[in-house]
């Protein structure tokens, strides 16, 4: 169904991650009545702005991480005019949303993948220390049916020695 025909769509990128699917990609997406990228276009847009001097600008407002890269298992420092930011590994693979939402594996499946994530990278961390992000959203995750699974995963991650299970909050203020 078509809402809207024509309509002269300029795209602003607001992380890097979107810069560089602007360069690339002709899908858009528009939030609309609740839900995001309801409304959407499979063609170029009017207009791509990518600013750069926009990451420059989040640590001038107290932005100190991004985790919108999937660039490595570690956090590693953007270079910004003043101040600092850091990009924080967001892991897509184990998100909620794409394993159980999009794909439509059961939850013990996302936990088996969470738990070989973990076993792997924190072999793989051993001397350095790596980020095991693990995207969550209550409405997935959170679903009476699969919140035994998400028990099970918190236990096993908690019960490995050196693993330490944090929120973006209470490690954020570490990043000096």
């Amino acid at each position: 169904m078509q809402l809207f025909q024509r309509v002269r769509l300029v795209r602003m990128s607001t992380t890097v991650l979107a810069q560089n699917d602007a360069g690339i990609g002709v899908k858009n997406g528009i939030n609309a009545f609740g839900y995001k990228n309801l409304l959407g276009t499979f063609a170029p847009p009017f207009a791509v702005i990518n600013d750069s001097a926009f990451l420059d600008l989040l640590p001038e407002f107290g932005i100190k991480y991004t985790i919108d890269m999937v660039p490595d298992d570690q956090p590693i420092p953007i270079k910004v005019r003043q101040g600092r930011l850091i990009s924080i590994p967001y892991s897509t693979e184990i998100n909620d949303i794409r394993v159980m939402g999009v794909r439509g594996y059961p939850a013990d499946k996302w936990a088996a993948m969470i738990k070989a994530c973990f076993d792997q990278l924190y072999r793989e961390g051993a001397d350095n220390g790596v980020v095991v992000c693990m995207p969550l959203h209550p409405f997935v995750i959170g679903q009476p049916f699969r919140h035994k699974y998400f028990e099970q995963v918190l236990e096993y991650l908690s019960a490995q020695p050196d693993a330490w299970l944090t929120t973006s909050d209470s490690w954020s203020p570490k990043l000096r």
